[in-house]
């Protein structure tokens, strides 16, 4: 049986949480890989779900929304089963709707929640939850789908791009009677935002669908798809569990990765835990191809910077704004570009981006180095203190390799540790005011900039 090393273990952790603490890796390493697995996929020890206070009672939809955002970020900040909240990032991005088309954060969170309850079982069941909720309803435009005017929205992105892939087993003509099988699939009323079939609304006509020509309801494609077509069941299993090995691993498996992953999918029976045990207990999860093949969305970037440094999210002293930098990086939560969601990797590399990183790095150190009494949870800033003589600090070489082990930097390339101790030689050399505290909030800038830190 593979045991995991202390590098297979950080990367582990990083895949499937926001980056692990010394301890959490050091508790990883050498054990046996599915052992190992197993506790990762192990929720019990997830928090309880208390909605944040201000979405019932607050009528100010801003407030709501930056109290989802506060809470969610805690969440994952502080959550011990930090593989729920990636995968509630990931169902956020595959079934994406947006806040800026609903303007309802109430049912953004409700459907949050989904992702998070349902997000490891059945992906049948959980695709059934998230089409049949007013948040899709409404963002794909199926509220004024009826009879006398049929709507194509949900019906071409359910088959495109929830479940079968774009272009794969499903024509145009499917596409227009699928559409007459979701009318009457609504909401209330226009001001309560809760889903309800229409009836009168209904086409109850004969419509035919992959061949098969019958009065089809909506959500029975999703059970065709999902459960009674072998073929189309197993083209979502391909699509899937590609696209999760992608979020989770690095782009485009290898086609004997992604048979591998479609069998196991399917022979579960669209089982997410089941597939999800099979992709981390892989080789390939661990190889270099692996190692090497994601940059941190900038949303787990922040995520994984407030678990480093131990600063909590809020407007009070002390405590930091990640939702004043998410935009600028290119994802605010609640708000994907359009239904296909954000794309992986080149897309969050750009000079905007990296001057928002920057500005959030500059943030923390401030917050650190200034209003928290914290700073000695991390070892290296202690030892650089104003307090501590240039000449009794660390040497340039084991500053950096203590910043490199408070920021989780396991492998750290010769350039990057290079830039580090130049730093920490030319601000000492400079001498007071600037050599320390500049010298402390340097550092974290640079470690927060370096490439390690933000490739996941």
């Amino acid at each position: 049986m593979a045991q995991l090393s202390s590098a297979d273990a950080a990367h582990l952790l990083r895949r499937t949480g926001f980056g692990g603490s010394t301890a959490e890796v050091a508790a990883l390493t050498g054990r046996d890989r599915a052992t190992a697995v197993d506790a990762i996929l192990t929720l019990s020890g997830a928090p309880a779900v208390v909605a944040p206070p201000e979405l019932t009672t607050s009528d100010s939809h801003w407030d709501q929304l930056v109290a989802i955002w506060h809470w969610w970020f805690e969440r994952m900040r502080t959550t011990p089963a930090p593989l729920q909240e990636r995968m509630v990032l990931f169902w956020h991005n595959h079934f994406a709707t947006g806040n800026d088309k609903l303007d309802d954060p109430l049912i953004m969170f409700e459907q949050n929640q989904i992702f998070r309850s349902q997000g490891f079982g059945s992906f049948r069941t959980l695709t059934h939850s998230v089409v049949e909720h007013a948040a899709m309803i409404l963002y794909l435009d199926n509220d004024p789908n009826e009879k006398r005017s049929p709507n194509e929205n949900l019906a071409r992105e359910l088959m495109e791009l929830f479940v079968l892939g774009v272009d794969q087993l499903y024509t145009q003509a499917d596409v227009a009677d699928s559409a007459r099988a979701w009318t009457g699939h609504g909401v209330v009323r226009w001001d309560d935002h809760r889903y309800q079939f229409h009836p009168d609304k209904h086409d109850t006509g004969s419509k035919t669908i992959f061949g098969v020509t019958r009065n089809w309801d909506g959500p029975e494609l999703i059970d065709h798809m999902l459960a009674d077509d072998a073929v189309r069941k197993r083209r979502a299993a391909r699509f899937i569990s590609s696209k999760l090995w992608s979020w989770f691993a690095y782009p485009n498996p290898e086609a004997a990765v992604a048979q591998a992953l479609e069998n196991a999918f399917f022979d579960s029976d669209l089982d997410i835990t089941a597939l999800l045990r099979t992709m981390l207990n892989r080789d390939e999860f661990y190889s270099a191809r692996a190692t090497q093949g994601l940059v941190f969305t900038p949303v787990e970037y922040l995520v994984a910077s407030l678990r480093r440094t131990g600063l909590s999210v809020g407007q009070g002293p002390g405590q930091v704004r990640p939702d004043w930098y998410m935009g600028d990086m290119g994802q605010q939560l609640l708000y994907p570009p359009n239904v296909s969601g954000w794309r992986q990797n080149n897309y969050w590399i750009s000079s905007a981006a990296f001057w928002a990183k920057a500005d959030w790095a500059q943030h923390l150190g401030w917050t650190l180095t200034h209003e928290t009494a914290g700073v000695d949870d991390f070892t290296f800033l202690a030892a650089v203190d104003d307090d501590v003589p240039v000449a009794s600090r660390p040497s340039p070489a084991a500053t950096a390799s203590l910043v490199f082990d408070a920021f989780g930097i396991d492998r750290p390339s010769a350039g990057t540790r290079a830039s580090l101790e130049a730093f920490v030689t030319q601000i000492r050399r400079n001498g007071p005011p600037w050599d320390s505290w500049s010298e402390r909030v340097g550092l974290i800038v640079l470690a927060l900039l370096s490439p390690e830190f933000q490739l996941a």
